[in-house]
């Protein structure tokens, strides 16, 4: 008897720790996944898309639950990362700009393929645009005083990008049929003048394209600004994925958090931003309510010029 209870006393202990992995794959089948796109050529804002996601879902752990963040860094083109969020399997959520819904078409294929979660992730900081140009082109462009010389020149955007219609929309000229890879070569040829990047972004692309850096260069002392807030996508078919995450953002927003996660990762380029002499030309963005109040660039220093 005593040398039964002996042996029950040794095997309890190790069943338990067989027990253990069952039970965190229990715990990991009943969490909710999000399988978030990362497309691999902005890292430092994909960093801050997934921290902010982790962020919104702790806030919601209490009430919704174990989570899991998948990051999925795949190149892929815009149509076919919508597509993909569309079906909600390998792809279920991604962050972008608000796309303007101008027709009944684009309302339509809006609602089967994603749900906006309508909380601004970055301050509109995707709407502060400095220009990448030739470097033989400094002395023309540091002239420009006002925003009719600079639309006389012609922009070059990425195929899909939401900011061709915001150009239009404000008379700028622009190309948009290139491919991300291919836009510094087609600057080079001359196809246009100079490309409009998210002051996050642009230094960046020219240290990934190094090879173009002695012939380009970042105009130093002009910018673009129109409202462009980056909202989470999740796939139509996941709503309470959805639901989950608008309900943790909303209180991430009014807890703080949201805003120190922001100053925690972009307060160096904000700060560069308000400190420069800059010339600053606004432009209206028609598929951003007014409501959201990013109209003006409130990043920026009451004093810098804003023509």
């Amino acid at each position: 008897m005593f040398a039964m209870k002996s042996l029950l006393a040794l095997l309890i202990p190790l069943m338990a720790i067989v027990a253990v992995p069952g039970y965190a794959n229990d715990r990991d089948k009943d969490a909710m996944v999000y399988r978030y796109w990362d497309w691999g050529i902005t890292p430092q804002r994909d960093d801050y898309q997934v921290a902010i996601l982790k962020l919104a879902l702790e806030k919601t752990r209490s009430t919704h639950g174990d989570y899991k963040i998948e990051r999925k860094l795949e190149t892929l083109s815009r149509s076919r990362a919508h597509r993909a969020i569309a079906q909600g399997e390998f792809l279920n959520i991604h962050a972008s700009p608000l796309r303007p819904l101008l027709t009944e078409q684009d309302r339509r294929e809006q609602m089967e393929e994603s749900i906006p979660v309508k909380i601004p992730l970055m301050k509109s900081l995707l709407g502060y645009r400095s220009l990448i140009i030739r470097r033989r082109d400094y002395e023309q462009f540091s002239e420009i005083t006002d925003a009719a010389k600079l639309k006389s020149l012609v922009a070059g955007q990425g195929r899909g990008w939401t900011d061709i219609s915001i150009y239009e929309h404000n008379k700028y000229q622009v190309r948009g049929d290139a491919e991300y890879f291919t836009l510094f070569s087609m600057l080079l040829a001359g196809r246009f003048d100079y490309i409009p990047l998210s002051v996050i972004e642009v230094n960046g692309a020219l240290s990934r394209f190094e090879q173009y850096s002695d012939s380009l260069m970042v105009l130093p002392d002009l910018m673009l600004y129109y409202p462009l807030p980056t909202l989470f996508h999740v796939s139509a078919k996941h709503p309470a994925l959805a639901d989950r995450l608008e309900r943790g953002l909303t209180q991430a927003r009014q807890d703080g958090s949201l805003d120190r996660l922001f100053e925690q990762h972009f307060s160096e380029q904000v700060q560069q931003m308000k400190s420069a002499k800059l010339r600053v030309f606004v432009l209206e963005n028609p598929g951003v309510p007014t409501e959201m109040g990013l109209d003006q660039p409130l990043l920026l220093s009451p004093k810098q010029n804003t023509p």
